[in-house]
């Protein structure tokens, strides 16, 4: 697995509700020249938010924030459950001042 691959879920109401330390998905993203498997599904389509930061999942809130607070301010609502990846981590750079994580919001 490499990174930006592998990403975790909030769920909507979670983040309505602003509960964002619990996920409710664990997902890998296959591309096409990927073995597939059974029990795939897509990611749905539409328009995401999308924030990067530099941390991890634990430096996450702030960021989270942020966004729903730029969704409220031009009256975009959430249109389903979040999606984070770790773009840098431990697996590129011992150094946890580089890490960036990636946080995508669907909206209507």
């Amino acid at each position: 697995m490499f990174l930006g691959k592998v990403g975790v879920s909030i769920s909507s109401p979670d983040l309505q509700g602003g509960k964002f330390n619990k996920f409710s998905a664990v997902f890998v993203v296959i591309e096409p020249e990927d073995n597939r498997g059974e029990n795939l599904s897509c990611l749905p389509g539409g328009n995401y938010l999308t924030l990067r930061f530099r941390g991890t999942h634990k430096d996450a809130k702030a960021s989270y924030i942020k966004m729903l607070q730029y969704m409220k301010e031009r009256g975009y609502v959430i249109a389903g459950d979040s999606l984070e990846f770790a773009l840098i981590d431990y697996g590129l750079t011992n150094d946890p001042s580089k890490f960036i994580t990636e946080i995508q919001i669907p909206y209507k």
